[in-house]
């Protein structure tokens, strides 16, 4: 449909069509003029030529005689409308909040910020303030993206987050929440020695307690080695929470591993080193007749001496009995009888308070 408003002046007829305008005034040349389809509205005229007006639609202007959609909108249904971000103000089309339009008549959103349903909204981190995208603490925006500064941290939602395990945001800076740990290449690692992470615990090896530096091994006469307390005197083990030394009959003392008086650690085992000594009980001692005296056994009979292991009466003597009214009388002691009482020596041995019932071959 066209419309047409007959327009008079100084005798002449302006016809506004909806394609031309033919003017036959003498003082207005003939002129065909293409209104690009635009209607005309009395309530927006815009003055052509001299004296005539041809009204021309809101958001349109008389550019030139011709009738054009003002920057930023176009023809849609014989109206002039805003592009995408933008509202007609007046006669003038408007960006949103936080756009500016360009040379093209396009709303271009403020860094960081995309044009949805005609609105400009700003990049995740970030929010519109004052017209432009202001990202969330511990971020800046960079390349139109919030970038979180602290290092080993990242958006999360709308907030910057520090993504080691146990770690967290404190001030601008992400840090370790475990005691005695710190960051080490973007992961929360334990500095003492020989502690490890164990559920967001530093802890140390059985036996030991931790501090600032290292590990430190709590039984007495332990020490760290690799990665756990071990007894340190030879021959010693972890017992529970105590080194206690493995070898039979063998106790700690000054942290060595002892033997009874009269003994020595050979090989892992108790072993009496005084002359014809031997272990029992726990005890070094010696053959009958004989006392244990320094690092030897020594026969305390009178008249014996040691051999093989045993104390014998010396040639002289007589073990076990002396002849006292026919009888072999042993006395409450053993004694070594004289060759005038009984004979050549004998092995000292048998019972006291006994009588012998053999006589001498």
């Amino acid at each position: 449909m066209k419309f047409k408003f007959a327009l008079k002046t100084k005798g002449a007829t302006q016809n506004c069509g909806f394609i031309q305008v033919t003017t036959e005034a003498a003082a207005v040349s003939a002129t065909n003029i293409n209104f690009a389809g635009f209607p005309f509205s009395p309530s927006e005229p815009a003055t052509y030529g001299s004296g005539l007006t041809c009204p021309c639609v809101p958001g349109a202007n008389l550019v030139e005689g011709l009738c054009k959609c003002s920057l930023g909108s176009t023809l849609d249904g014989g109206v002039c409308k805003c592009t995408a971000g933008s509202t007609m103000v007046g006669n003038s089309c408007v960006c949103t909040v936080g756009a500016t339009m360009d040379s093209n008549g396009i709303c271009i959103c403020t860094e960081g910020a995309t044009l949805s349903n005609g609105l400009c909204v700003c990049t995740q981190g970030a929010t519109l303030t004052g017209g432009v995208c202001v990202c969330t603490t511990n971020a800046l925006l960079t390349g139109g993206v919030c970038v979180c500064q602290p290092a080993n941290s990242a958006l999360s939602g709308n907030s910057c987050v520090c993504t080691p395990l146990h770690s967290t945001m404190s001030g601008n800076q992400c840090i370790c929440t475990p005691a005695y740990s710190s960051m080490v290449n973007g992961v929360c690692k334990c500095t003492p020695a020989d502690s490890i992470m164990n559920n967001g615990v530093c802890t140390c090896p059985t036996n030991s307690q931790i501090s600032s530096t290292a590990c430190t091994c709590q039984p007495q006469y332990s020490s760290m080695v690799s990665g756990q307390c071990v007894c340190t005197p030879q021959y010693s083990l972890m017992n529970g929470s105590t080194c206690k030394c493995t070898p039979s009959y063998t106790t700690m003392q000054s942290g060595v591993c002892t033997c009874p008086a009269g003994a020595t650690l050979i090989n892992g085992a108790c072993e009496c080193t005084a002359t014809a000594s031997t272990m029992s009980g726990g005890v070094c001692v010696c053959p009958a007749g004989a006392s244990l005296q320094g690092s030897a056994c020594v026969c305390t009979v009178p008249g014996s001496e040691l051999k093989s292991k045993q104390c014998i009466c010396t040639h002289d003597y007589k073990a076990g009995g002396c002849w006292n009214g026919g009888n072999y009388w042993c006395p409450d002691i053993q004694v070594c009888c004289s060759t005038n009482d009984w004979g050549p020596s004998y092995t000292v041995v048998g019972p006291r308070n006994a009588f012998l019932n053999q006589e001498e071959e």
